[in-house]
């Protein structure tokens, strides 16, 4: 497979030269693509959907199956996640869960669950557009739950929605591909239109730029320049066949030996069904570009450096010399994506978790969601949180479990430096002699753990939203450029030669490490009451006012009245003081901050 460095931008910079003047645009007028005027969200269309999934947690069969694998993917990290009395998680925390499980599992960056440049319980977004979906299912719940408190079956239902909505989309660009060629929706497909169906739907997917492509004809040139564009263009078309093969393979399994034939997925039917697949497992298949472009960075430097860091002058590579490189990010832009550490001005220096799961690396973005790079420090966190249980845990507890936790570049039964032991114990000397396993100064102690797979948590004052190129480019009106030129590079390597290699590296083993005493917790629920076990009583009347008030939400569905939720809750509690039973929400006025990046 060919190793695609800067993924997004090199994509975006191919098909923008070699489709110049080739193919006329015309605006798109479907769905989440739409413009920005027919962009609003229909809150009743959201709201049927969420409502769908809570009834579905209350039902059985396949939905019911399905939310109970979200359950099983997302209880260890729920485990150690604060929660208030009834054992329950605030909306910020719930926004904060469901943006690392997606990203982790899937590489599914979705837009109003980042929360790059605001805190994890803001949505500053006052009109509801698509780009801020999630947080309005976010408001829907806290609206059917009389903004109380989410627990894990909750979070299940907010998780299959939220993977509901990203299916939409992936319905609306085949339906696009349907449309561009006059392709029947009610009919079967010869072979060779389902060919170019599904091609087509695999352009838009990686190459949104193409799909204000109005015509046929115009389609099948971008198709035709697809493969200098994207280098592993084939090998994703063999791939997408070998998840069809899969799903006839499982379909064969369920199905009697003498019924006739397979799906041979030629009509939209199951079209849709196979790029549903394909949505869910890209990720995966990109991971296996984002591990060698991973590779590609830490062979810069060698075995010499181990603290996740590229020097600049080499991050740049085969330019300076002339040749033709693959990085080329500017260092203003590299600077806006936190992926420059200047902390020695005369060598900065790219971190490489940081630059892999940046903006530029982002393939398949629509105005909803991007599909980057998976997180390999979320898995690493699961471990822990799994181990843990807790929202806190002692500095010896944490360092007895990472000197034994593998990574993809660390392996598992080392010794931690006297340096990572310090630091551990300054974070614990903050908070009263306990560690808070969900706050910037732990995920910044877990980046000097393991450098190449957990990211610098820069903090929220210092870093805004991250954008792709385009938009980054058009946010400083053509003044700045995203790119450097071969001259900027050559002079960056210049520099770096007269600067010597001196201090060019950490002292992993010594105190000179970049660290900041900045604390951005996720939940600012008060930090004694998080280690804090409900047990009997207490934790069994939690789970009874849950489900109440899952039930009240399908009441609420089916009446439109809030007073159904009044109703079951005081019918559940035996009295009109149910209110005060349930804690209100944490995090929304406390003071401090409440989110890292």
């Amino acid at each position: 497979m060919a190793v695609i460095i800067s993924l997004r931008a090199r994509l975006v910079l191919m098909v923008a030269s070699l489709a110049a003047g080739a193919c006329v645009f015309a605006e798109a007028q479907h769905g989440l693509r739409a413009s920005v005027s027919a962009e609003r969200v229909s809150r009743n269309l959201v709201a049927g959907q969420l409502r769908a999934e809570l009834a579905a947690l209350l039902g059985h069969g396949t939905s019911h199956e399905r939310l109970a694998r979200f359950e099983d993917a997302m209880r260890a990290m729920f485990s150690a996640l604060p929660k208030n009395e009834d054992g329950g998680i605030d909306q910020g925390t719930a926004r904060f869960a469901l943006h690392r499980f997606f990203l982790s599992q899937h590489g599914w960056r979705i837009k109003g669950l980042d929360a790059a440049g605001e805190r994890w319980d803001e949505s500053s977004s006052t009109v509801m557009l698509k780009s801020k979906m999630p947080s309005l299912i976010l408001e829907l719940v806290e609206e059917r739950l009389g903004g109380k408190h989410i627990s894990l079956p909750e979070l299940a239902v907010l998780a299959a929605t939220v993977e509901d909505l990203v299916h939409s989309d992936s319905m609306e660009l085949l339906q696009l591909a349907f449309d561009v060629h006059d392709l029947p929706v009610d009919g079967r497909l010869s072979a060779m239109q389902a060919k170019l169906a599904i091609k087509t739907y695999m352009m838009f997917f990686v190459s949104p730029e193409v799909l204000q492509a109005n015509s046929s004809r115009s389609v099948r040139e971008y198709l035709g320049i697809m493969p200098r564009a994207y280098p592993s263009w084939n090998d994703l078309l063999v791939w997408a066949d070998d998840v069809r093969e899969t799903l006839q393979y499982q379909d064969s399994a369920l199905h009697s030996p003498f019924a006739s034939g397979k799906e041979d997925f030629r009509d939209f039917d199951s079209m849709a069904r196979w790029v549903e697949q394909i949505g869910a497992e890209f990720g995966r298949f990109q991971d296996l570009e984002c591990r060698s472009m991973k590779a590609s960075l830490l062979d810069l430097e060698g075995e010499g450096r181990a603290d996740g860091r590229v020097q600049l002058s080499k991050f740049y590579g085969s330019h300076g010399s002339g040749g033709a490189g693959f990085f080329q990010e500017s260092p203003d832009y590299l600077r806006d994506l936190g992926a420059l550490d200047e902390t020695d001005p005369k060598r900065p220096a790219v971190i490489v978790p940081n630059y892999v799961l940046s903006q530029p690396n982002c393939l398949a973005t629509s105005g909803f969601f991007s599909v980057c790079c998976i997180d390999e420090c979320g898995a690493l966190m699961t471990s822990l949180e799994r181990s843990i249980g807790q929202p806190v845990a002692s500095p010896q507890h944490i360092a007895g479990l990472v000197s034994e936790l593998p990574s993809d570049t660390i392996a598992a039964s080392r010794n931690l430096s006297a340096a990572l032991r310090r630091r551990l114990d300054e974070i614990a000397h903050v908070h009263g002699g306990q560690v808070p396993l969900h706050g910037r100064m732990f995920q910044q102690w877990m980046h000097h753990a393991f450098p190449n797979e957990c990211p610098y948590p820069h903090a929220s004052s210092q870093l805004s939203a991250p954008l792709g190129v385009a938009d980054w480019t058009a946010k400083w009106n053509q003044s700045k450029s995203a790119l450097a030129t071969k001259g900027e590079m050559q002079e960056i390597v210049r520099l770096a030669g007269a600067a010597g290699e001196n201090s060019s590296r950490y002292d992993l083993d010594g105190w000179a490490v970049p660290w900041t005493a900045e604390e951005e917790l996720v939940s600012s629920l008060v930090l004694d009451k998080l280690g804090a076990s409900k047990l009997g009583e207490e934790r069994r009347w939690g789970r009874v006012v849950s489900m109440a008030a899952l039930v009240a939400s399908v009441a609420l569905a089916v009446s439109g009245h809030f007073g159904a939720l009044r109703t079951v809750l005081r019918a559940a509690v035996g009295g009109s003081s149910c209110e005060a039973q349930l804690p209100s929400w944490c995090g929304h006025a406390g003071a401090g901050k409440a989110h890292f990046v």
